[in-house]
């Protein structure tokens, strides 16, 4: 599926430091195309070039599902004034935005057109209404067209105003908006040149917020985020009706948010090209590949004599999922890691290694029909943990191993832009373990483990995770004696869904 990107950020070009206003609701209305009064274009040829310009321009704009035209070409008419001032006039803000308020505007197109020897600049300008910032600008030189004979040919200006007019709609503007939503049903305009049909898919996103230029006046870029995906239903020439398919955790499509990329629907027999995205929750499970950096602490007992000791740790986890269904899953984990210990009481380190694995299944419990909405879940594993280090009784150090059954449970707390905080508990049901220190025969013991962290959704398909990690496991000795290691880590990965 060939995505076809409408969205084009624009870089900074001019010094000063930008003025950023943060996504809000009123941005994707304040920053609206809609009612557009067009302006009659000024020139210095005696205006027959300007009517051209505005004859071409309207005609466009009133195939353009984005906009509802308001012709203002009769103002200037209505003025009875030199061109000159005519010029003056249409540069003037208290003007135009009293007209702005009279016609209940949301933008206006202004051209200026000048003769230059026997070329035509052409100049046009997209402005909000509301405070007359400029929205897009974009200048065209138009070669005087001529036979061989000397006769004009009016014709050529006619195709060359309406290329203008129709790469300046098209381009570095989004290319439709949702006009409205009834449950999971939206309608939603298109914009002149972009064709879409049913089952296509289109792309929402909302206003985060706008560079706006602090001398200019001009709007430098638009940052988006996505609110989710809109699978169509039926379309005409200046719109149609489409149902919601995706929205991203914590967002909500909602009228006046804007179509920024487009997706064309291919029988799903049809092999998806490669980098191509299928807008719908991941079925299969997911893998995590994560990095950690520990502190550990050891402390043991042989029931007369206590030793202790610390160290560090780094080392990588993998986790994975496999989904029976959206709610069962069976889950597991593999960790290792190396590092030191040092007891206490004595001068010099060892080198530990310490890792754990895990198998288990569990079940979730979802909030609403989001499946990347806000969720809690319970699950239970058997898990096997092990520490290993040189084998020193005087300082009561060995291997050790051990091993429970852990029930545990947590919640998934799904935020706005795609971020969220997760957290879970677990503890051991049925410990046992060995020691090769000989401080004692095993006789029980607990582990207890508990994780708190955040994520960012990139996409529907990967995800960034970080957080915090803390594991207990002890090993009680029948001559009253323990031994039991401590790992509080902090840890990052990514994580892929399929």
């Amino acid at each position: 599926m060939k995505l076809k990107l409408s969205l084009i950020t624009l870089c900074l070009v001019s010094v000063g430091i930008p003025k950023l206003v943060l996504a809000t609701p009123e941005l994707d209305i304040s920053n609206r195309l809609f009612k557009i009064g067009v302006l009659l274009p000024s020139d210095n040829v005696e205006g027959w070039l300007a009517e051209k310009a505005q004859q071409s321009s309207l005609q466009l704009l009133k195939q353009d599902g984005r906009f509802q035209v308001e012709d203002l070409s009769k103002l200037a008419k209505a003025l009875g004034a030199p061109k000159a001032k005519y010029r003056a006039w249409i540069q003037d803000e208290a003007a135009l935005k009293e007209i702005a308020n009279t016609k209940n505007l949301n933008t206006f197109l202004r051209v200026r057109i000048d003769q230059d020897g026997s070329k035509y600049r052409v100049n046009a300008e997209l402005l909000g209404a509301k405070d007359l910032v400029i929205m897009k600008q974009a200048t065209e030189v138009i070669e005087d067209p001529f036979l061989v004979d000397g006769n004009q040919r009016p014709i050529e200006y006619d195709s060359k105003f309406q290329q203008f007019f129709s790469k300046f709609f098209s381009e570095g503007l989004y290319f439709g908006e949702i006009t409205g939503r009834d449950q999971q049903q939206v309608t939603f305009s298109l914009g002149l040149g972009h064709v879409v049909k049913p089952k296509d898919t289109l792309e929402i996103a909302t206003i985060d917020f706008v560079n706006k230029h602090p001398i200019e006046k001009t709007i430098e870029s638009y940052r988006y985020s996505r609110a989710g995906f809109v699978r169509v239903e039926s379309v005409d020439d200046t719109g149609g009706f489409g149902v919601v398919d995706f929205e991203e955790s914590g967002r909500k499509i909602a009228r006046y948010q804007k179509i920024v990329a487009h997706e064309t629907y291919k029988d799903k027999s049809e092999k998806l090209k490669p980098g191509a995205e299928k807008p719908k929750p991941p079925e299969i499970g997911y893998v995590s590949a994560n990095a950690f950096l520990g502190a550990l602490t050891r402390d043991s007992s042989n029931g007369s004599t206590t030793r202790a000791g610390s160290g560090k740790l780094i080392g990588v986890k993998g986790v994975g999922e496999l989904w029976l269904n959206p709610d069962w899953y069976l889950m597991g984990s593999l960790s290792t890691a190396m590092g030191t210990y040092k007891d206490a009481q004595s001068s010099s380190g060892k080198s530990m290694l310490a890792g754990a694995w895990n198998l288990g299944g569990g079940r979730r419990f979802f909030l609403s029909n989001d499946f990347f909405g806000t969720h809690g879940f319970v699950r239970a594993r058997y898990h096997k943990a092990y520490y290993r280090t040189n084998l020193d009784t005087v300082s009561q150090t060995s291997n050790v191993a051990m091993s429970a059954i852990l029930i545990g449970a947590g919640v998934d707390v799904a935020l706005p832009l795609g971020y969220g905080v997760v957290g879970g508990l677990d503890v051991g049901l049925f410990p046992g373990g060995s020691e090769k220190a000989n401080l004692g025969a095993p006789n029980g013991g607990n582990i207890t483990m508990f994780n708190l962290g955040g994520y960012r959704w990139l996409h529907s398909r990967m995800k960034v995770n970080g957080g915090l990690d803390f594991s207990q496991a002890s090993l009680d000795l029948s001559n009253s004696g323990s031994v039991s290691h401590k790992i509080v880590a902090i840890e990052g990965g990514v994580t892929f869904y399929f």
